[in-house]
């Protein structure tokens, strides 16, 4: 069971999808979705306050204000114990570039295509 997931997406057609496909999966209790500077804020004050952080984060690359590579950026300044949530890419990118900036940082675990399957969401984290 994932007791929360962090959605990071813009993209209001993904995310409605995204939604019935987390949601038919079964293994998802709680799912939060933010744009990427609100959830740099959200998981300092989850952290500063011991309030339950997410078991994973999806994020997409490529959003406005903040693009995935600045929320990276951002994650990566967070304390110790928050870099352990494991971050899995969710794009529509093809770009090889893309993919390799992404997986330089540690703490993401797979770069995954939209659109989003009961499959990726089962493999997200071990049950």
């Amino acid at each position: 069971m994932i007791h929360q997931l962090l959605m990071i997406d813009d993209d209001e057609d993904f995310l409605f999808m995204n939604k019935i496909i987390i949601k038919r999966s079964g293994i998802v209790k709680e799912m939060i979705v933010l744009e990427a500077s609100q959830a740099i804020k959200h998981l300092k004050e989850g952290n500063e306050n011991s309030k339950i952080l997410p078991n994973a984060i999806l994020l997409d690359l490529h959003m406005y204000p903040m693009d995935g590579f600045e929320f990276l950026a951002a994650f990566d300044l967070l304390p110790t114990e928050i870099k352990d949530i494991p971050i899995y890419i969710l794009s529509s990118s093809v770009d090889p570039n893309d993919y390799k900036k992404a997986m330089k940082f540690p703490y993401v675990k797979d770069f995954l295509h939209k659109p989003l399957t009961i499959s990726d969401v089962q493999n997200l984290v071990p049950l």
